[in-house]
């Protein structure tokens, strides 16, 4: 006999005891995810502004998840309060009219772009981020891993969907002469879909190993050949999420992925390179037409083979943050138009001196 769908419920509670809210879900817009419906806020009490709810589809499914995730609300070490600034992280659970956590909220990130749109130049322009933002921007992702690993949680699925952003214009003004108005750009970022992330805290007896990977964009090395050998996967640990990390810098500022040449090349073509280190970089050494060539170059020498070292798992650690930032504050635009970091020195567009 076929198992019987689970029927979303028309309401849930917030909080505990005398605090808790009932919220009515059947007025509110919402969200499919692959896990969980998103349910955004409009109707919510007024100290719920800017937090959607996310209920998970199948709690039965992901008991030892929501375990997981409840502790780590629950403990007065507060975990994830520390790591609200650098992801979309559970704020308060939800519960069934059987008292049951089926979900949590979350901060409602409704006008926030991904960074998918950044490995695009289209989606880039449309997002007004140029080179020097996207560097800011990675920079302030870097950041935000550490803050992440910093509490015992590793992401594993790190991939370019799965990070939002915003720019927020500033104005102020520099003494000494205060009758000056300056403009910049704050760049925040935050990691979503947080319930597939794992939990490794020991020191508050709570392990949780997460096995959600889009292999169809980040494909680590290990665990396609894992998969090869129809072995069990390794558990995610920080070197994956760097490894990711370097994977996304490289796609979001040459706008090509690391390692498949063409855009419309086998995906089984990009898991033998990936197992072989054969990155981008490789191929600009010896293929002076390849289509990422000028992008890679514009990257200069040294972001460029530090990238590099990072995709060949020659680097295994937190990724300097500092090199993004001297990135981005050292750019040059040619007079072709072209811009790239100083040190490439000659235009990789047009050969002319930067």
């Amino acid at each position: 006999m076929a198992k019987k769908e689970r029927a979303m419920p028309k309401y849930v509670w917030i909080g505990n005891g005398d605090q808790k809210t009932r919220i009515d879900l059947a007025p509110l817009a919402y969200k499919e995810g692959g896990q969980g419906t998103v349910y955004l806020s409009g109707l919510f009490p007024i100290e719920m502004i800017n937090t959607c709810i996310k209920v998970i589809n199948k709690p039965e499914d992901f008991a030892v998840q929501m375990e997981a995730i409840t502790k780590m609300l629950e403990h007065p070490a507060q975990p994830y309060e520390r790591a609200k600034h650098a992801a979309a992280v559970p704020l308060e659970l939800v519960w069934d009219e059987n008292k049951k956590a089926i979900g949590y909220t979350m901060e409602e990130l409704r006008s926030w772009h991904g960074f998918h749109e950044l490995t695009t130049v289209e989606g880039s322009e449309s997002t007004e981020v140029d080179l020097r933002a996207a560097g800011l921007l990675l920079a302030a992702l870097s950041r935000a891993i550490r803050t992440i690993h910093g509490q015992g949680f590793v992401i594993g699925d790190l991939n370019p969907s799965n990070v939002l952003f915003k720019h927020i214009p500033l104005r102020y003004f520099d003494p000494p002469d205060a009758s000056i108005e300056h403009s910049t750009v704050e760049f925040q970022v935050r990691v979503i879909d947080v319930d597939s992330w794992s939990i490794h805290r020991p020191d508050l007896g709570i392990e949780y190993s997460s096995h959600v990977l889009d292999r169809g964009v980040i494909y680590h090395p290990d665990i396609i050949q894992a998969d090869k050998e129809g072995k069990p996967w390794p558990h995610f640990t920080p070197d994956h999420d760097w490894w990711a990390f370097a994977c996304i810098c490289w796609w979001v500022l040459t706008k090509h992925d690391p390692y498949q040449w063409g855009k419309h090349e086998a995906i089984k073509n990009k898991e033998k390179r990936i197992l072989k280190n054969l990155t981008a970089n490789s191929a600009v050494a010896v293929r002076l037409g390849f289509i990422s060539g000028s992008a890679v170059q514009a990257l200069g020498p040294k972001l460029r083979f530090y990238l590099d070292r990072c995709l060949k798992g020659k680097e295994k650690r937190p990724f300097p943050t500092k090199m993004l930032e001297d990135f981005a504050d050292n750019l040059r635009t040619c007079a072709c138009g072209f811009t790239a970091h100083a040190s490439a020195v000659i235009c990789p567009k047009c050969a002319q001196l930067l």
